[in-house]
C-alpha cells in the first residue's frame, strides 16, 4: 500500500510576491511625493520664467492686457500710479519694477490716443513688459524710411518714461511675405533690420542709454496675420517695441 505524501505547510506571513509589491508600491509613494515637491519648486521658476518670455516672445500673452482701440485693462491689478507721480514711485519700489508696466502701458496708451493713431496702436501687457506694436504704415512717412510725427511723439513719450529706470528696450521690424527687390535693401531681412535700426537711432537720441536698447530685423517669419489678404500683410508690415523691467536679481547687480 502507497504512503500517503505530506503536503508541506505554507509558510506563515505574507506570501512571498506580496513582499516585493509592497517594496514596489512604497518606491512609487517616495517617487510620486518627491514629483509633487519638486513640481511647487518648479511652478516658481516657471512663473518667474514666463514673466521674461511674454514680453520678448509676445506669444504667450497672459489674461492681463491693454490694448489701445480696445480700451480693457484688468482692474485687478491696476495700481493706484498718479502719471505724475510715476517716476518717484518706481524708485521707492525699485524690487517691484513691474508695478510701474502699467502705468507705463496707460501713458503711451493716451500719447497714441492723443496723436489720433490710438485705433491702430496696441499696447500689450504682460507681468513684467510691454509690447507697444506699431503698423509701418502708422511708424513712417508714406514710402520712406522717415519716423512720422504721430510715432515720434509715441517713442518721445516711452523714452520720457524709461531712459531713468532700469528698463530694456527691445525693437522689432517685420515684413510681409512680398520678396523685395531695391537697391537698398536685399532682402526682407534688411529692410526688417533698417526699420528697427530707424527706431533705435531716434530712441538713442532722445537719451535712451545704449546698453538699454538692441534692434532685431525678424524679416516675414513672426506674423500676426495671414499674408493671403491685403489687411493680413498690412498688419504684419509694423514696429514692435517690447520694453522689459529688469528682475530683482539684476535690480541688486546695478546697485
Amino acid at each position: 500500500m502507497a504512503k500517503k505524501q505530506k503536503i508541506p505547510e505554507p509558510p506563515k506571513g505574507a506570501p512571498l510576491w506580496m513582499t516585493t509589491y509592497g517594496d514596489m508600491m512604497t518606491l512609487l509613494l517616495c517617487f510620486f511625493v518627491l514629483l509633487l515637491s519638486f513640481s511647487s519648486i518648479a511652478q516658481e521658476e516657471f512663473n518667474k520664467a514666463i514673466g521674461s518670455l511674454q514680453g520678448y516672445l509676445g506669444i504667450l500673452v497672459s489674461h492681463n492686457v491693454a490694448v489701445v482701440d480696445k480700451k480693457f485693462i484688468n482692474t485687478e491689478m491696476v495700481r493706484n500710479n498718479n502719471p505724475s507721480n510715476m517716476k518717484k514711485e518706481a524708485e521707492q519700489d525699485k524690487e517691484k519694477p513691474e508695478s510701474y508696466i502699467i502705468s507705463l502701458a496707460e501713458e503711451v496708451e493716451k500719447t497714441a490716443q492723443k496723436k489720433g493713431i490710438g485705433g491702430s496702436v496696441e499696447v500689450i501687457q504682460f507681468l513684467n513688459s510691454i509690447r507697444v506694436r506699431i503698423p509701418v504704415s502708422i511708424a513712417f512717412k508714406q514710402g520712406k524710411m522717415t519716423l512720422s510725427e504721430e510715432s515720434k511723439e509715441v517713442l518721445k513719450k516711452i523714452a520720457r518714461l524709461t531712459k531713468n529706470l532700469p528698463y530694456s528696450i527691445d525693437v522689432e521690424g517685420h515684413t510681409d511675405n512680398v520678396p523685395i527687390y531695391s537697391e537698398k535693401y536685399n532682402s526682407n531681412w534688411d529692410l526688417s533690420s533698417a526699420r528697427a535700426i530707424q527706431v533705435v537711432e531716434y530712441l538713442v537720441d532722445l537719451g535712451v542709454s545704449r546698453d538699454k536698447l538692441r534692434a532685431v530685423g525678424c524679416s516675414e517669419y513672426k506674423p500676426i496675420a495671414g499674408n493671403d489678404t491685403e489687411e493680413g500683410k498690412e498688419k504684419n508690415r509694423r514696429v514692435e517695441l517690447i520694453i522689459t523691467a529688469y528682475d530683482p536679481e539684476q535690480l541688486k547687480a546695478l546697485k
